[in-house]
């Protein structure tokens, strides 16, 4: 199954004032035709923000206007999540300090009062009480220390980070009660005990049918804590915690490039994203029993190591992403 064909880039010009919603806070529509037929026409660290737009929770298709929550053009504003209580955001920022030299930090931007809060760090994994943040420890050396790889727990209040997990790098997801922190490694998602630290379970992940060597790269939990929703660098599967329940929903073929699937939440579908060779990425619904995508409406263009990220706020009412030039189309755009 295959996400609807679009013309290559260049080849499209940008829609009539009136027909599409376009991309906020880029200045005028003339910047804006000159981004979409060129995405190369800013620097990738001046260029990229977040937006927020309505999605419809029993169909999943997204309805403009889009708002950005930023609209500095001298920053890069990626990876948005949403706070389990859907009041806050929190995004990964890059702002340039000198010539050559990058600043990182999360920022938690509250939708209620308009105010940001910085951490010096990336940290954009929300523990379900809404007061940590998860973060991974880059293993190296560090003010003359050899630092260890593992999972670290952030308070946002405080800013105290402990230690969750050692000697783990990558990406994790925690339970719906936290008790519990799930990561991918290899051909198996693998959870640990928040407690302890501890490996509790090893759940086997066949080999998949679409790609052989197949890398497991992002997970999300479905509603109601039973299945998990992965994606591979073959496509999107979905397997209990239990290990029951294997199957294949989407098998991408290059030059598609997905993101972190994230659920609906009914349980019925699996939003993704996935990218052409063009670098227009766009956000596709898959049905968790399986069956053929359907077009969201939302596509959004990027460079050519722009990896889209997305998120549905709680009351599956709101859509957060990450991008340039963000386009909302009738649904049944080819």
């Amino acid at each position: 199954v295959r996400a609807p064909e679009k013309p290559a880039l260049g080849r499209e010009p940008p829609p009539a004032a009136g027909e599409v919603e376009t991309g906020v806070g880029l200045a005028t529509p003339q910047l804006y035709r000159e981004v979409w037929v060129n995405a190369e026409l800013l620097p990738n660290h001046h260029r990229q923000h977040i937006f927020v737009a309505g999605i419809d929770p029993a169909t999943s298709r997204v309805r403009g206007p889009s708002a950005p929550l930023s609209e500095s053009l001298v920053v890069t504003d990626w990876g948005p999540r949403w706070s389990p209580d859907g009041r806050s955001i929190a995004f990964a920022r890059n702002a340039a300090v000198e010539a050559g030299r990058l600043s990182q930090q999360t920022v938690i931007h509250s939708l209620a009062t308009g105010n940001d809060r910085f951490l010096d760090l990336i940290a954009r994994q929300w523990f379900n009480d809404g007061r940590c943040l998860l973060y991974t420890r880059n293993p190296g050396m560090i003010g003359g220390a050899r630092q260890r790889a593992g999972i670290m727990r952030i308070d946002i209040e405080s800013g105290k980070s402990i230690e969750v997990v050692s000697d783990r790098f990558g990406p994790v997801i925690p339970s719906h009660d936290d008790a519990t922190l799930y990561a991918s490694a290899g051909n198996a998602i693998v959870a640990f005990d928040v407690r302890t630290g501890s490996e509790v379970t090893r759940i086997p992940l066949p080999a998949a049918s679409f790609g052989a060597n197949v890398s497991y790269e992002s997970l999300s939990l479905s509603p109601d804590g039973r299945t998990f929703a992965v994606w591979t660098d073959h496509g999107l599967l979905r397997i209990g915690i239990d290990g029951t329940g294997y199957r294949e929903l989407y098998p991408a073929e290059p030059p598609d490039w997905g993101t972190r699937p994230v659920w609906t939440r009914d349980g019925r579908g699996i939003l993704i994203a996935v990218r052409d060779d063009n670098q227009l990425w766009r956000l596709l619904r898959v049905p968790a029993a399986g069956g053929t995508p359907t077009f969201t409406g939302l596509e959004v263009r990027g460079y050519q190591d722009f990896n889209f990220a997305f998120d549905v706020s709680p009351d599956g009412a709101r859509i957060v992403f990450d991008g340039i030039a963000p386009r909302i189309l009738p649904t049944s755009a080819r």
